[in-house]
């Protein structure tokens, strides 16, 4: 299964734009974007 966060974006997403951008991909940087993604959408909905 896929984890998919809270913006929609899939990790095998992510994980391949950091192989085309040649940024080496783990789980802290999988847990950056998620917490990122999850401000995000809170700043979207405060409005």
């Amino acid at each position: 299964m896929t984890a998919v966060l809270t913006s929609g974006i899939e990790a095998t997403e992510i994980e391949a734009v950091c192989r085309a951008v040649g940024v080496p991909f783990d789980t802290d940087l999988l847990d950056k974007v998620h917490h990122a993604s999850a401000v995000a959408d809170r700043l979207r909905n405060t409005k």
